[in-house]
């Protein structure tokens, strides 16, 4: 592995950009590459410098505003990318909306029935995989969106909903307290392959977590609920070489070539592959299990 380092024409060593790939294989079998533009030289100079700090100095006002909404974003991030990979290692592949009939507006109570309600659906089906995150509508009042594996008996879970926010099985008609809407799974996840599936629900569900910071800023709200026990990604990282100090401009597509080759290695198939404008980030997000 080189240091992407190049003589230009007075013979002065100049800094130029490699790539950095960072490989996530999940529990479902898919598998997400992220190709990185990062400067080699850069990375290094961060992994070597301990700094020395001295005495904190006490922040302004503005400052510790800033802080707070800097920390605010990280978290928002960080919850976004935990509910997509969550729904990633189980390979969700149905989408359940669960609804009050009033403008119910308590974030704990959403809570407490959504945990009831899995304890029913699980006497049933005592291996149910769920990611649920919650939804402020306008009017402010709350439901949950719920991304899980395989398809189960609707009239089932209907009726174990209608008994966790206090009703009754067999309530019909006007006298239900709630509803579980599954229109969306008709709608917007169908005829599709269970990989893009799979990705469309992860993208649907993480976007509402950006409109539950909109609504409520507090750190540490939950924002999201989902089955216990659900493994990490397996993650590798490597550098894909000294390509700029060969290919200069032309790094892109070599890189891009290479990520694609490790691809192939591993076997991955019916993948799909995004790359920003500037070319700085490519992702690249498929399978490696027929059970997909």
């Amino acid at each position: 592995m080189g240091t992407s380092l190049a003589l230009d024409q007075d013979h002065v060593y100049t800094e130029l950009p490699d790539y950095h790939l960072t490989i996530r294989e999940f529990a479902s079998g898919m598998v997400e590459m992220i190709q990185r533009r990062v400067n080699f030289m850069d990375e290094l100079r961060k992994s070597r410098s301990h700094g020395i700090r001295g005495l904190p100095r006490q922040k302004t006002e503005e400052e510790i505003e800033a802080s707070q909404e800097e920390n605010l974003r990280r978290a928002e991030r960080r919850a976004r990318q935990k509910v997509r990979f969550l729904i990633q290692s189980i390979g969700a592949d149905h989408l359940l909306t669960l609804v009050y009939r009033e403008n119910m507006t308590d974030s704990d109570k959403l809570n407490e029935d959504f945990t009831r309600f899995v304890r029913l659906v699980r006497e049933k089906y005592p291996d149910w995989l769920y990611v649920g995150v919650k939804e402020y509508q306008e009017r402010g009042a709350l439901h949950m969106h719920v991304a899980c594996v395989g398809k189960q008996d609707v009239h089932h879970l209907r009726k174990c909903w209608y008994i966790a926010i206090g009703g009754n099985a067999d309530d019909a008609g006007e006298n239900t307290k709630g509803q579980i809407n599954v229109r969306y799974r008709k709608k917007r996840f169908s005829g599709q392959s269970p990989i893009f599936t799979c990705l469309q629900l992860a993208a649907y569900l993480s976007k509402y977590i950006s409109k539950t910071f909109a609504h409520s800023r507090e750190l540490g709200e939950r924002r999201y609920k989902a089955s216990r026990g659900i493994p990490a990604p397996k993650v590798m990282r490597q550098y894909l070489g000294a390509f700029a100090a060969i290919h200069k401009e032309q790094t892109f597509p070599v890189a891009t070539q290479h990520t694609l080759g490790i691809a192939d290695l591993m076997g991955v198939f019916d993948y799909q592959i995004w790359a920003t404008k500037d070319l700085d980030i490519l992702i690249l997000r498929g399978s490696i299990s027929e059970s997909l």
